[in-house]
């Protein structure tokens, strides 16, 4: 019986003394099959006990069932240290109230839920449950590679809007979040990366950034040898707000001569000009057909869009295009292009590398923060996001 019992709760090496089935509880006393540990001091064996006591250890749940193990734990005595020492039995941690398989199960339930759930579930206190991810989480981190990766990403995130922000420093071919920095300026963030040896920083190959100068200068000051990569994706946007500026400008420019608002054709400006429905496609040039200015306008953001997927050269024949256009508004962008034309032909260098990871990974700690409805205390916000992310 003794048998099925080990082998149902995974407890080889033990020996099952007595269980008990109360209510929604198993209780399972046990002890250790050998008696036999190495002194943690002198490293030498020992097989000699100087006493024993018993203490409750929290497993993993069978049947809907939670299970409570008495723990036989055997003190050993060194002949060599002439001092006791706690016999290693592999199921726990030294001074730990739970088993290894419950704490990594509890760890990673919080990843996709919330603490309140977990204690709801398990029936532990919030206190225990934060303790045990917090500790789960402190060995994550002692047995993490913290060598950094030969491209890196760079990314703001709003923990209140408006307020606070922090930046997301990621690896997007890992696929994994390194840190989530306090704050968007240049200060604190090369703060954040010296923690990592001047020579790790200078076997970085690329850095993946938006347009925002602090990062700039961040980069070339700490990842000397890296390209700067700017995204293909904010790119983009800039140049749809850019046309939505001129959607506005000219939209106003209709309501005080004709004295009404035609908001009809709002949000289809940033739209592909061949859409996956070709129909879709047909109705933005129905209503373009109808202004001209903005057609011009669409036509320029259209034209940024190929040139991005195209070379070099047709980025630079957009940027004049765009600089002799009647639109104040692309006219200002392309100046601003002028400025990042080193970091524009490192993309086109590499045009595989985005912040498509990071920006994923944005939407997921938005749900963390979401799920949790928000955190008091960033640096619990921060080991959450880089358990769930990391």
């Amino acid at each position: 019986m003794t048998n099925y019992i080990k082998e149902l709760l995974g407890l080889q090496g033990f020996k099952v003394l007595e269980m008990e089935i109360e209510g929604k509880e198993v209780e399972v006393t046990i002890e250790p099959e050998l008696e036999i540990g190495v002194c943690p001091n002198c490293g030498k064996v020992s097989n000699k006990r100087h006493d024993y006591h018993f203490s409750k250890v929290r497993d993993l749940s069978v049947s809907g069932k939670r299970v409570i193990l008495h723990l036989k734990r055997i003190r050993l005595y060194c002949p060599n240290c002439k001092r006791p020492f706690l016999m290693d039995v592999g199921l726990c941690g030294k001074k730990k109230s739970y088993t290894r398989r419950f704490g990594e199960e509890i760890y990673a339930r919080i990843n996709y839920s919330t603490i309140q759930d977990v204690v709801r579930e398990e029936g532990l206190g919030y206190g225990q449950v934060f303790r045990i991810f917090r500790d789960m989480r402190k060995e994550k981190k002692r047995l993490q590679e913290k060598k950094l990766p030969p491209v890196l990403s760079l990314d703001e995130i709003s923990v209140k809007k408006r307020h606070k922000y922090s930046t997301v420093l990621s690896a997007p071919r890992e696929r994994k979040v390194l840190d989530l920095i306090k704050g968007k300026d240049a200060r604190r963030i090369s703060d954040a990366l010296k923690m990592y040896p001047k020579e790790e920083r200078e076997e970085v190959k690329a850095v993946i950034i938006d347009r925002f100068k602090p990062y700039k200068k961040v980069v070339k000051e700490m990842f000397r040898n890296a390209l700067i990569i700017p995204d293909k994706f904010h790119l983009i946007a800039e140049v749809n707000s850019a046309l939505d500026r001129v959607r506005k400008r000219i939209q106003k420019e209709k309501v005080e001569k004709k004295g009404k608002r035609e908001s009809w054709w709002k949000g289809w400006m940033k739209k592909e000009e061949f859409s996956a429905e070709e129909r879709e496609g047909k109705r933005i040039w129905g209503v373009l057909r109808f202004e001209p200015k903005l057609r011009r306008a669409y036509r320029l953001k259209e034209g940024f869009r190929e040139a991005l997927e195209k070379r070099y050269e047709d980025f630079v024949k957009w940027r004049f295009q765009a600089m002799g256009s009647i639109f104040e508004e692309f006219k200002k962008i392309a100046r601003s292009f002028v400025s990042w034309d080193e970091e524009i032909r490192n993309y086109y260098r590499r045009k595989a590398w985005t912040n498509g990871f990071a920006e994923g990974i944005n939407n997921k700690i938005k749900v963390i923060k979401r799920r949790a409805y928000g955190f008091r205390n960033e640096e619990n916000f921060k080991e959450r996001v880089l358990a769930a992310c990391g």
